[in-house]
């Protein structure tokens, strides 16, 4: 069957999808109808958690609420999801952040009206932000990461969703340039890197924030994770 139609989140508000448990078919749409569709920030536990279209913020104890489901069943249920390609879920003590796999490409499907429009407009428009970043001076702050991130930790940029020029640019707008150096070190050290996450950029906000909260239990008067910035970068 080939084709597709769009689905209004206030679908979720209908008396239809009261009834539970749910299935497992509606338990995946669920989800896709509650992830982001824009990228936001929000206060979570006091720290600025900054998502992404395609991801969302939730917990295990949430979904097993809404669906009618046990904890383990959820548990089970979004391994089977990641095992799939489906889904990439990472999770601590407190959250758990959902990742769609290609929601960007979900998305972008366009109509063949608009299709055609893009058709016969000039391919120097296409990906216009793309080319802006691909223009960027290499000699930046982040291009220079973003050469280190190739030269020095090649299984990051291998990753299926590697860092780009924007996101380098925010990571050192936000983060003291040892916690950089010395998290993407290590997860340029996790052989099993590639395959367990997809997600560069997310992958360095959970590992960043755990490092900067053990080196705060250590160093209580370090608020932050201010180090000295390395020469490596």
């Amino acid at each position: 069957m080939e084709g597709w139609i769009s689905l209004h989140r206030k679908l979720c508000e209908h008396w239809l999808w009261d009834e539970k448990p749910y299935d497992k078919a509606r338990a995946w749409m669920d989800l896709l109808l509650h992830i982001n569709h824009s990228s936001k920030k929000f206060l979570f536990d006091g720290m600025i958690i900054e998502l992404e279209r395609g991801q969302k913020i939730t917990s295990i104890r949430k979904m097993a609420d809404r669906w009618g489901w046990s904890r383990s069943k959820v548990s089970r249920f979004l391994g089977n999801l990641e095992k799939d390609g489906m889904l990439i879920v990472e999770s601590d003590t407190k959250k758990t952040l959902l990742t769609v796999v290609n929601w960007e490409t979900y998305q972008n499907v366009r109509t063949p009206k608009s299709r055609r429009k893009a058709t016969d407009e000039p391919q120097t428009n296409t990906n216009n932000n793309e080319n802006n970043d691909n223009n960027e001076n290499n000699s930046s702050p982040e291009g220079k990461l973003l050469s280190w991130l190739k030269s020095d930790a090649p299984r990051v940029m291998k990753m299926t969703k590697p860092i780009t020029l924007s996101q380098a640019k925010r990571i050192l707008a936000n983060y003291d340039r040892k916690v950089i150096a010395d998290t993407f070190t290590g997860m340029e050290n996790f052989k099993p890197l590639v395959g367990k996450y997809m997600d560069a950029n997310m992958t360095f906000k959970k590992w960043a924030s755990n490092a900067i909260g053990r080196n705060a239990e250590k160093n209580p008067s370090k608020k932050g994770g201010t180090f000295k910035k390395p020469k490596t970068i």
